[in-house]
């Protein structure tokens, strides 16, 4: 192989690696962006607040509920696997994320009357929102908010 050979296919080997290096960086830089759909509300039956990030979701759901979109806010009992059973069998009383969201509702204006929390056997979140279907059956209605966190809105409106 000639020198000038070796030289060429370490040339391409540097622009592949280059193209590569730079589709990486745009895909880092972009892909967050990607994941986030905020989608326009509209009025529901109910805002709905998903399990995790506590008090962020609850906190967004307050501001939701202080603009009038819905008249209730409904938060998910998750089975924690088993936790809240252990906690009790040793004495301690363990403070559940739902209670805590319920709290940082409150604090923030939502009235204890328009705040319900929804027992759901799982953490599934499909499984999460056909309960909530149920629940909107039964309770008259169509449409609920979603509040979860930026990240998650592209899986979830997918689900």
């Amino acid at each position: 192989m000639t020198i000038k050979r070796v030289g060429r296919h370490l040339l391409i080997v540097l622009v592949v690696l280059g193209f590569l290096t730079g589709a990486a960086f745009w895909a880092f830089r972009n892909v967050g962006g990607w994941l986030v759909v905020d989608d326009a509300l509209e009025p529901a039956r109910a805002i709905v607040v998903l399990s995790g990030l506590t008090p962020y979701r609850a906190m967004e759901a307050a501001d939701v509920y202080r603009q009038g979109w819905a008249p209730e806010v409904w938060l998910f009992k998750d089975n924690p696997r088993g936790a809240d059973e252990a906690f009790s069998r040793l004495g301690i009383h363990h403070i559940t994320e739902e209670e805590y969201d319920e709290q940082v509702l409150e604090r923030l204006g939502v009235p204890t009357a328009a705040i319900r929390i929804r027992e759901s056997p799982t953490t599934n979140t499909k499984n999460k929102f056909e309960l909530l279907r149920e629940e909107l059956r039964q309770q008259g209605g169509e449409k609920a908010i979603l509040v979860t966190s930026p990240a998650d809105t592209r899986r979830v409106k997918a689900i």
